[in-house]
């Protein structure tokens, strides 16, 4: 019984693991202000932080389950997986925004 829930476990999280990668916090950090088109900068760091907060706990039970922590280490996701449970991804697409329209005088 117990090597069942740790396939299904692991192939769980192979599932989730495989889902699209999000841009890393170096990456986002280096984004270009446009002031040309602050609105869609905006628009797409706020889209990037609604699909991260529906997943918080999501990606904070594959940052602590055995399974899903090999995986992600794996996959290069582990250090990304707990920014996003512990809400440190999300400050990070706010600092951004908040750079735009600083930039930009959206403010």
């Amino acid at each position: 019984m117990q090597a069942k829930t740790l396939i299904l476990a692991t192939a769980i999280t192979l599932g989730v693991a495989a889902c699209s990668t999000r841009p890393t916090q170096q990456e986002i950090e280096t984004i270009e202000v446009d002031c040309n088109n602050p609105q869609e900068q905006i628009a797409t760091l706020e889209a990037e932080r609604e699909r991260t907060s529906s997943e918080r706990l999501g990606r904070g039970v594959q940052s602590v389950a055995p399974p899903a922590v090999i995986v992600n280490i794996f996959r290069g996701q582990y250090d990304q997986n707990v920014q996003i449970a512990s809400g440190e991804y999300e400050q990070i697409l706010l600092d951004k925004i908040d750079e735009i329209e600083r930039t930009c005088g959206l403010r």
